[in-house]
């Protein structure tokens, strides 16, 4: 009776799979050099826009 009213699934969610493929190939030597290059470029655009607009700081909170 317990196994016909119960049963249990396991569900994953949609792009599950691509993110094991992404972190699998991130964990490489290859995937680390190419992470140490973002740092170069991307994180530098960043800091540049944070800085030209005025987003270097938050707002001044409990003051």
């Amino acid at each position: 009776m317990l196994a016909a009213c119960t049963t249990r699934a396991v569900t994953r969610h949609v792009w599950a799979d691509a993110r094991e493929r992404t972190d699998a190939n991130r964990l490489t030597s290859w995937g680390k050099a190419i992470y140490k290059r973002r740092k170069e470029t991307v994180e530098r655009s960043f800091a540049d826009a944070k800085l030209r607009h005025d987003h270097r700081y938050g707002p001044d909170q409990g003051r």
